[in-house]
């Protein structure tokens, strides 16, 4: 069985965006008690209210690519506590944002029971924001 730091990095790095890109990892990573925090945004119970809230911020968003950079991650025992870079471009492959986050997950037999996300929200209303277009 994969540790809590290989289920972690192999959840966080198979999102590259596109549309239901996340909606599968969370289906194959989360239970159906996992919690998903983003502080200071809506948190959901269970693998359904996690795909739901994708489905909402993927109709908010305009399509991007999405390249995470891992800056460092750590274990102790079931949790990992990671730091990481998400790199957001535009279709076209220019860069649209990035924003600095810190995780803590607590894995438990390779799914993600608990995932909890720390960032700037100012960072994510540039993810939001429609991609300029060359006259």
């Amino acid at each position: 069985m994969a540790t809590p730091i290989e289920t972690v990095t192999a959840f966080f790095s198979g999102w590259t965006g596109g549309p239901g890109a996340l909606q599968e990892l969370i289906a194959k990573y989360f239970t159906p008690e996992t919690v998903w925090e983003t502080i200071g945004s809506e948190t959901t119970y269970g693998i359904d209210q996690a795909i739901d809230l994708c489905n909402r911020l993927e109709n908010d968003a305009p399509p991007f690519k999405f390249v995470l950079e891992w800056s460092a991650i750590a274990a102790d025992g079931d949790m990992v506590l990671s730091e990481r870079i998400d790199h957001y471009y535009n279709l076209d492959g220019s860069k649209r944002t990035m924003i600095k986050c810190m995780a803590i997950c607590q894995v438990r037999d390779g799914k993600i029971v608990m995932w909890r996300d720390y960032f700037n929200h100012s960072d994510w209303a540039a993810v939001l924001q429609a991609p300029e277009v060359a006259a």
